[in-house]
């Protein structure tokens, strides 16, 4: 026998996402919506149970009503290295019309193909990270890299040297969706500046090699010059000394 199709509606749907910093209790709120005419039983369960605190984590769910759960992370040492596998399941269940049986009882005497589930997975963001995943969306430029704030190159700096020396600078969050897009706009300015900077900076450079190399083979030339026998003498040999 297949099984049964979820009945409730979560919000969000597929995912919980956590924004650090994580040294203190995080807090996402999951929505659980049933839209029947019959009442439905709702179990909230995770893959890392030390980690998370569930409020509700289990309850009754009237007819087209909804309930509010609290998933609370609790406070750890966050690693972006670290592969994060954790996941919700929410099960549901119809109550038996007419039922007087308590829901423990219920979910005990269920059959398995009377359970529906969903299921979501966890997501951990710093605050940059959302920063910049937004910047990356407003932006329409279609330059991927960009993602920080540069200064203005040293023109004394070779260009290896100019793209080296540039810092990382934050950044700012906006309060506004308007202000948010005028910082986006002044990220890819000051980005396309320096990208000329450097681009001015690697001609120079290879014009003055250029110039160098020819200074030191008209030097060369200056000096000696092949005679008709393949040996090599001086073509400004020095003035013979007078006779005393």
């Amino acid at each position: 026998m297949s099984k049964l199709e979820q009945v409730l509606v979560l919000n969000p749907p597929n995912e919980l996402t956590f924004t650090g910093p994580f040294t203190s209790v995080v807090s996402r709120e999951l929505r659980l919506t049933n839209p029947s005419t019959k009442k439905v039983l709702f179990k909230v369960k995770t893959t890392a149970p030390k980690r998370y605190c569930v409020r509700p984590n289990s309850g009754v769910l009237e007819p087209n009503s909804q309930i509010t759960v609290s998933v609370m992370l609790q406070p750890f040492d966050y690693d972006p290295n670290d592969k994060n596998s954790h996941k919700f399941m929410v099960q549901s269940l119809f109550v038996p019309g007419g039922s007087s049986e308590t829901p423990d009882l219920l979910w005990k005497e269920a059959n398995p193909s009377q359970l529906m589930d969903s299921k979501l997975r966890c997501v951990f963001l710093l605050e940059t990270d959302t920063i910049l995943n937004n910047l990356d969306r407003s932006t329409t430029s279609g330059d991927d890299n960009l993602k920080v704030i540069l200064p203005k190159p040293n023109r004394s700096l070779t260009p290896e040297r100019a793209v080296a020396s540039t810092t990382v600078g934050a950044v700012p969050t906006k309060s506004g969706q308007g202000n948010f897009d005028d910082e986006a706009r002044r990220l890819i300015a000051q980005c396309n500046q320096l990208n000329n900077e450097v681009k001015k900076l690697r001609e120079e450079n290879s014009r003055l090699r250029d110039d160098g190399l020819r200074l030191r083979n008209i030097g060369a030339s200056q000096s000696y010059a092949p005679t008709l026998d393949g040996a090599s003498q001086l073509t400004n040999p020095a003035a013979p000394a007078p006779p005393n």
